[in-house]
């Protein structure tokens, strides 16, 4: 099946953006599972302090790279 142009691909375990993408967001995950979030807070300012905490490991902008690799 041929995919249009702007889709996302399908994962491909071959292809090391995708293996690299797959990571990263892996690493993410156990990062933003680990950010202290008091039950009261609004749910954007909990997004702002796990998005500060991925741009503090690094992860953010890899993250960003990756998936602009990854839709080319």
């Amino acid at each position: 099946m041929q995919e249009s142009k702007g889709s996302i691909p399908q994962f491909d375990s071959a292809n090391p953006v995708h293996r690299d993408l797959a990571s990263a967001a892996e690493k993410a995950e156990q990062i933003a599972s680990s950010v202290e979030i008091p039950e009261a807070l609004h749910f954007t300012r909990a997004r702002q302090l796990i998005r500060k905490s991925l741009k503090d490991a690094g992860l953010w902008d890899q993250i960003e790279k990756l998936a602009e690799a990854a839709l080319r």
